[in-house]
């Protein structure tokens, strides 16, 4: 089996395998607040389709399951793409969601909305993990120490997202007023979910385009008189892609990639929150994210000093004890 049949395969079954997980987590969470059993189709159909992802995962790791090359079932590649097309719909109705509703009067006054937005902060947290632990276990599968050591950092930081976004959704469901000061700690914390479905959704279109080699910058959501300047700079469409809807130009993209971030999603947690790339660059080379080191700077505290608290296990300047 050639090295793109594998390749291939897996990403596609961590894509949706990770995407599905995601999707049940946010059904299921708001199934407990949202009595008309409106979503339970969705939620049937999701179930439906972790069971055959399930399945094939196995298959895959016994090494007799491929989506791509001669041994691959005509009826199983079919049925990939139809659990692409249909996620992805998914994901537009929750970027749409979070989008359009998600505004600090709004979440105030709309309990709907509020529940929303925290259910999906748990459908992302879950499916980054699950992304992030496929990457690393793949890694492993073909010896390939690069991909293990890229993604292995994140798991932690992954792992403490899950938790720290089922403990803001446990806070919610046991409380009746939700002060000002929960919603603002959300949306902070949330700051880049329609980032992150539209990165998901970018992924699909990616996965699904890939094997026909159609994948321009047209698919990426760049005007094709633009991907001239992406290209110049050395960035294939699909990257473009995830830079242009980090809100990230390709002149900035290339300086953001020579400071060490390659990732836009992470770029995006400075840029969003309107720490410029200079005054990132001694926060990146700390190890700071850019909530921490945003949260940091507001507070008029240097780098070395955040540093030391950091060490210390204070990890934003509101968690420094009083008196100190």
């Amino acid at each position: 089996m050639n090295a793109n049949a594998l390749y291939r395969t897996h990403a596609l079954l961590n894509v949706l395998w990770s995407s599905y997980q995601g999707m049940t987590t946010l059904l299921s969470l708001l199934g407990t607040t949202d009595g008309s059993g409106e979503l339970n189709p969705t939620m049937a159909q999701c179930r439906r389709a972790v069971e055959t992802l399930t399945d094939w995962r196995e298959r895959w790791e016994a090494g007799d399951f491929w989506l791509t090359g001669l041994q691959a079932s005509v009826a199983d590649v079919q049925l990939a793409e139809a659990m692409l097309n249909t996620h992805r719909g998914h994901l537009v109705w929750s970027l749409r969601e979070v989008s359009s509703k998600s505004s600090r009067e709004n979440l105030m006054r709309d309990r709907g909305a509020l529940a929303f937005r925290l259910a999906a902060a748990n459908q992302e947290a879950m499916s980054r993990d699950l992304f992030v632990q496929g990457l690393v276990s793949y890694g492993a599968r073909v010896r390939a120490p690069e991909v293990v050591q890229r993604w292995q950092p994140h798991v932690g930081a992954n792992r403490d997202l899950v938790a720290r976004s089922q403990k803001l959704w446990d806070w919610f469901v046991r409380h009746d007023e939700i002060p000002a000061a929960f919603v603002s700690q959300l949306l902070d914390e949330t700051l880049l979910l329609p980032l992150a479905f539209s990165h998901r959704i970018l992924d699909l279109d990616f996965l699904r385009l890939e094997p026909t080699e159609a994948f321009g910058f047209k698919e990426a959501g760049i005007r094709d008189e633009a991907g001239a300047a992406w290209t110049v700079r050395g960035f294939a469409p699909y990257p473009a892609g995830q830079w242009y809807l980090a809100g990230i130009g390709p002149e900035e993209a290339a300086r953001w990639l020579e400071a060490g971030i390659s990732d836009p999603y992470a770029a995006g947690h400075f840029h969003w929150r309107g720490m410029s790339l200079d005054a990132a660059r001694p926060w990146i080379k700390m190890g700071f994210g850019g909530r921490s080191a945003v949260a940091w700077h507001q507070a008029s505290i240097p780098v070395a000093e955040a540093a030391r608290w950091r060490q210390s296990g204070v990890h934003y300047p509101q968690q420094i004890p009083r008196g100190r």
